[in-house]
């Protein structure tokens, strides 16, 4: 029997060796994580369904888009969570490690507009409570046009700060001013997550800018995610709700949600990981003045896959 091809970067179910943030298993195939299991978890009727890699049928096409396509025919819920897992817990005494997919259902519900299938996502950071959890997820793409560029800082800390319409992931950004929206989603002050990764994103609503890697070109995918242990949306001073930011005109018209718990109407935007520097979103505030430039770009797209008939048994 032909041995199964793994792909040059890969995590092998047994080892001790790094594992890669939720935002970059996402972008990666099924077969990157040989021998692993998928457990996927319907958003409306809630139960489960276990998929080995060994016996995918999809296991070349990246998680992201195997959890898009997703649907059940039963109850028409989508995939709402979803882990990669080494083990079944109770079917092996060996230790378990464990990839958590989080709120799948609401992040990639985006990409499908436009000619050939194709589609511009524009970013959303979605948070959800997940168990005793608050985790937020960011993904999709940015257009720059219409923003003036005013410098660059580093963001210590990955958090929000629902007061200045604050949040977004650690790291250095590039940072461009002109963006209008609401000034803030709740009443908490500044919350530093437990965890963050994935590419530095983050929106300051209150001073009107956003922040992305200095190198990041127009329309490239953004992807990032952080989790706030033992906290609610209560304890945050998140208000739920679609909070969206505007800028540009015509075909460089871009937008940038941040969006807390539930839509009401799902939105054309979003995807995996979320993160921030808030002190370095505060300090920059004297770097957002008339300044002149921009950068140009339509945004880019990612295909959708029609998975129904794989996993119409998902529940």
């Amino acid at each position: 029997m032909t041995a199964r091809p793994i792909p040059k970067r890969h995590w092998l179910s047994y080892g001790d060796d790094p594992l890669p943030t939720p935002a970059e298993a996402l972008q990666q195939p099924l077969s990157a994580f040989p021998s692993w299991f998928l457990r996927i978890t319907c958003d409306r009727c809630g139960k489960d369904r276990i998929v080995n890699e060994a016996h995918a049928p999809w296991r070349d096409r990246s998680l992201f888009d195997i959890l898009h396509g997703m649907h059940h025919d039963g109850c028409g819920g989508r995939a709402g969570k979803a882990e990669l897992l080494t083990r079944i817990a109770g079917v092996s005494s060996r230790p378990v490690r464990k990839i958590v997919l989080l709120g799948i259902a609401v992040l990639v519900g985006l990409l499908v507009a436009g000619t050939g299938g194709s589609a511009e996502a524009a970013f959303t950071f979605t948070f959800h409570e997940q168990g005793a959890d608050v985790v937020a997820t960011g993904s999709g793409s940015i257009d720059l046009a219409g923003l003036v560029r005013a410098g660059e800082v580093g963001l210590r800390d990955s958090g929000v700060n629902a007061q200045n319409a604050t949040v977004g992931v650690a790291g250095t950004v590039a940072v461009y001013a002109r963006i209008m929206g609401p000034g803030g989603f709740g009443p908490g002050g500044r919350v530093v997550a437990s965890r963050g990764g994935g590419d530095a994103v983050a929106v300051n609503g209150s001073d009107d800018f956003l922040g992305v890697p200095p190198a990041y070109v127009s329309g490239s995918v953004l992807a990032n995610s952080m989790a706030f242990a033992g906290q609610t949306f209560a304890s945050i001073g998140l208000t739920p709700g679609t909070y969206t930011w505007t800028w540009g005109s015509g075909v460089n018209a871009d937008t940038l949600t941040v969006q807390i718990g539930p839509a009401a109407i799902p939105e054309p935007a979003s995807v995996l990981g979320v993160g921030l520097g808030l002190l370095g979103l505060v300090a920059v505030r004297s770097l957002v003045v008339a300044r002149s430039g921009s950068c140009a770009s339509p945004a880019t797209a990612a295909a959708r896959t029609a998975m129904d008939a794989d996993v119409s048994s998902a529940c």
